[in-house]
């Protein structure tokens, strides 16, 4: 028995048993008497079935079609009563599949605005940035991809983007700015900042597959991070420049 205050039932059908779809019968008892009463009575998974204490259709219906005002004022009144019951489960039982009809769309709607719920923020960069989460294999670039919401507030913040990528890699990570210039001299420059990866003890392979999953995360951050007039790179301690270049000649 599902007996928990102030959550309605779909919600706990939705969470207990996702796999059962549209297969519930739901029996509405009308037994609801506060705002914080349990909705959900009892739950009988291996029949799809669930009765809840919410009221039926057929508390919308005219008191006639039940009985008559002075029904139980005259004659033999528990026979009378026994009778009014009676008709009452059997009009229980006609409203029933109305009822279960009901139940099943709000069910729907409660699996809807769930999965938009786990899904929103996959929602928010599809609308707003144009990206979307399950596409990106880059496991870094999905990371990052995740706060570009917060983009405003993060753009140029190098020192937390040091700090992410470091935690992202598990790796020593420093920052080293430079100038850059076509000319000898830094008087025309820009900013050249650099991500120094840590990490010494590559082999020739490693490296390639490291450099393999840098290069996207790298133009991924200059497009939506790192100022447009700043140069920006993610290299790693102790490589030289003709590596890089080696490396970017033969992926491209």
């Amino acid at each position: 028995m599902l007996y928990i205050p102030e959550i309605k039932a779909e919600f706990l059908l939705n969470m207990f048993f996702p796999e059962k779809n549209d297969d519930w019968a739901v029996y509405c008892d009308g037994t609801f008497y506060r705002n914080y009463n349990a909705d959900v009575l009892n739950v009988f998974p291996e029949i799809n079935e669930i009765h809840v204490s919410r009221d039926s259709v057929l508390s919308l219906m005219p008191e006639g079609m039940i009985g008559g005002e002075n029904l139980l004022r005259m004659g033999d009144r528990q026979n009378q009563w026994e009778k009014l019951h009676a008709r009452l489960n059997m009009l229980r039982s006609f409203f029933c599949p109305i009822d279960t009809i009901l139940f099943r769309e709000n069910l729907k709607v409660e699996r809807e605005m769930t999965r938009i719920l786990e899904d929103r923020l996959n929602i928010v960069l599809r609308e707003l940035f144009d990206i979307n989460l399950n596409k990106i294999e880059n496991p870094l670039v999905k990371n990052y991809a995740k706060l570009l919401p917060f983009v405003e507030m993060i753009r140029g913040d190098y020192g937390k983007l040091c700090s992410l990528l470091s935690t992202m890699i598990q790796q020593p990570v420093r920052m080293d700015k430079r100038h850059y210039s076509i000319e000898e001299s830094n008087e025309c420059s820009i900013m050249w900042l650099v991500m120094m990866v840590e990490k010494n003890d590559m082999d020739e392979d490693s490296l390639q597959e490291f450099f393999a999953l840098m290069q996207p995360l790298e133009d991924f951050l200059r497009e939506w991070f790192i100022p447009f007039c700043v140069k920006f790179s993610i290299e790693v301690e102790g490589v030289s420049e003709e590596s890089y270049a080696d490396y970017n000649a033969r992926i491209k």
